[in-house]
């Protein structure tokens, strides 16, 4: 709703803390008298949008991507359904790839409390400590999103799941063999499809039958109400969607733009603000950057060609 012709009062939580540029958009964004409203176009001219767009243009340029998309990887995992989570949860956790042991010197990294699994304050400040500003609001929920196994917290395999390049795993010699792995995991009575009972039966928590129905209809091509092999692994390396939905969440935009946080673990180790930053150095952990083309926020195309594979053929 635009707002009542009184002024906003920016006096209030979490005002006091953002930054004045983007304070100045809202209220003109807010204006109720549509003449003195900001158009779409002039909004897009606003100096907070401009700067934005500067700063993501100086990332594209001089940043690995694959650093840089780190929120945007995260945020993009917790939009996929539980049965897409967990297969490339339970892929992830048996890895052992040159592509994975980078994701998990990034994750030790992060994980300065060496803590099996972070809760949000700690997700936070691993994040902090690359280089990224997330409210902590947005912290809580984007946890729930991606822990996959609801533990209360966000383990390793549920990063590397969401962080690992699924383009590069594909060409692994054993990804077809995890593959088939994970697919007979889910296939409960070893019939050579995964049902709606399989999945009722392997997913954590309970979801109604109409919930089960509509993950099984992600990735039934057939329409016959069930999932054979080669259907699960179109599933895994296709329709992963588009990271370039979500917002990078650079501090060099974001550090000013919302509250301060309350509770952080980096105070009290002197780290805030002083760790090296992976979002913004050339000497980070992850692998090099994409060649000219690839773009790795982008989802996997579907390989229509799969079955001549040799190392599908195997399975």
């Amino acid at each position: 709703q635009v707002q009542a012709e009184e002024p906003i009062d920016f006096s209030k939580d979490p005002w006091p803390n953002i930054s004045e540029d983007a304070k100045d958009l809202c209220g003109k964004l807010l204006c109720k008298n549509a003449a003195k409203r900001l158009t779409a176009a002039e909004a897009l001219e606003h100096p907070w949008i401009q700067q934005g767009m500067v700063h993501s243009k100086e990332a594209e340029g001089t940043k690995n991507p694959k650093v840089t998309a780190l929120v945007q990887r995260l945020q993009l995992f917790g939009t996929y359904s539980k049965f897409k989570q967990v297969a490339l949860y339970r892929i992830a956790k048996e890895l052992a790839t040159p592509e994975v042991q980078e994701v998990k010197a990034q994750w030790d990294k992060m994980n300065f409390g060496n803590v099996e699994k972070m809760g949000t304050i700690r997700l936070l400040d691993g994040l902090e400590l690359e280089g990224f500003t997330v409210g902590e609001a947005e912290g809580s929920d984007l946890l729930k999103a991606i822990d996959v196994y609801g533990k209360g917290g966000v383990s390793f395999e549920d990063y590397a799941a969401a962080i690992v390049d699924w383009r590069e795993i594909t060409k692994d010699n054993g990804y077809y063999h995890l593959c088939r792995q994970v697919f007979d995991e889910f296939d409960a009575d070893k019939d050579g499809f995964i049902t709606r009972k399989d999945l009722q039966e392997e997913l954590p928590g309970s979801f109604t039958d109409k919930e089960v129905k509509k993950m099984i209809a992600e990735a039934d091509t057939k329409g016959s109400g069930k999932i054979d092999f080669k259907d699960f692994v179109y599933f895994i390396q296709e329709k992963l969607g588009s990271a370039d939905m979500f917002d990078k969440r650079l501090s060099s935009r974001y550090r000013n733009s919302f509250p301060k946080r309350t509770n952080s673990f980096l105070k009290k180790l002197n780290l805030g603000g002083n760790a090296p930053s992976s979002a913004g150095s050339s000497k980070n952990s992850m692998p090099a950057t994409p060649k000219e083309g690839e773009d790795f926020n982008k989802s996997l195309r579907r390989d229509e060609e799969i079955a001549d594979v040799q190392a599908f053929k195997e399975f």
